[in-house]
């Protein structure tokens, strides 16, 4: 018996049964007894192994940023904010820096209007409005250019 406790670690295991927790986790054990597991301790070897090895992969997949916590999204959502908060910073600077320096100048707004050709005295109305717009030379060369 004395090589027996040699060759292991012994390490006491208690549940509570005020403990909901505790409780849940005896009747997992149980369950698991009643489908043929060796014993109480061979239960709580295997879902301490698969826990840890669930954690490991966890641990893997969060450094190669596969895996998104809370505190990664919070950390990323405060850096998102005080990114805008500086674009707005600049954007607002700048509007109101181009306002002051465009201050000194008085900005207005020219109005163009276009009067109707009146007709010379010997001319009719009808004779004013049979404008041919091909005929004027001014016109066709401004035309010429646009296109």
């Amino acid at each position: 018996m004395g090589e027996k406790n040699a060759l292991c670690k012994i390490f006491p295991l208690r549940f509570s049964l005020i403990n909901r927790q505790h409780v849940d986790v005896l009747r997992h054990i149980e369950e698991e007894m009643k489908k043929g597991k060796k014993s109480r301790n061979q239960c709580v070897i295997d879902a301490l192994s698969d826990y840890f090895a669930l954690r490991e992969q966890m641990d893997k997949k969060q450094a190669e940023g596969g895996i998104l916590t809370m505190g990664m999204l919070d950390d990323r959502i405060d850096k998102m904010k005080a990114d805008i908060r500086t674009e707005l910073y600049q954007e607002f600077m700048k509007f109101f820096a181009g306002n002051l320096m465009g201050a000194a100048t008085v900005r207005t707004v020219e109005v163009q209007t276009v009067a109707q050709e009146i007709p010379k005295e010997n001319q009719s109305v009808e004779e004013a409005n049979d404008f041919n717009i091909e005929e004027d030379d001014v016109i066709m060369s401004n035309v010429k250019k646009w296109s």
